[in-house]
């Protein structure tokens, strides 16, 4: 058991984290989770194969109640890019500003596709696996992260591209650099 939770627990309380956007709350779900394994292996009911699918269902199940006790639909993601040079100050404002949107779209997506894209590009699951998980077909899977990407590609480029969107900001100091 202490290779499993060796092996498994930093994806399943960085999942439950990018889900909640609060440590706490992460490390208590990564916990129940490997604790709930613990006790359905030794009911002999834990899984015989796939246990990191098991775990993630286990987290998803379990922000699930989170997200139902608190009554709040979607809570930002934690995500920052990262460069292999230091931006100017201008540059890090518009990147802050830029990831702030794309955290803004993603509010605005349904649950079930905020889910598919977490699983699928922050966690890097394939789609049977994020079918598994949430227990709907691969076909599914593919429809709503077909939706989500449209959608967040509608939002962003509203958002991002008119007068005063972060890409014309970025447009400009480019501009005034030169």
């Amino acid at each position: 058991m202490s290779q499993i939770f060796d092996s498994h627990y930093e994806r399943v309380y960085q999942y439950a984290y990018r889900r909640l956007g609060d440590q706490e709350a992460a490390q208590s779900i990564a916990s129940d989770a490997f604790y709930r394994l613990l006790v359905a292996f030794q009911n002999g009911k834990g899984p015989r194969d796939g246990v990191l699918l098991w775990l993630y269902r286990t987290a998803h199940n379990l922000v699930i109640d989170v997200y139902r006790q608190s009554l709040k639909q979607t809570l930002p993601l934690d995500e920052t890019l990262l460069s292999d040079k230091e931006p100017s100050p201008e540059e890090a404002l518009v990147t802050q500003h830029e990831q702030e949107q794309v955290r803004l779209a993603l509010r605005l997506l349904t649950p079930d596709q905020q889910q598919v894209i977490a699983l699928k590009f922050m966690e890097g699951l394939k789609n049977e696996q994020v079918a598994k998980i949430m227990q709907i077909s691969v076909g599914a899977v593919k429809s709503l992260q077909h939706r989500a990407l449209a959608s967040l590609a509608r939002i962003l480029s509203t958002h991002l591209l008119g007068r005063g969107g972060v890409l014309y900001a970025r447009r400009r100091i480019r501009d005034d650099a030169e």
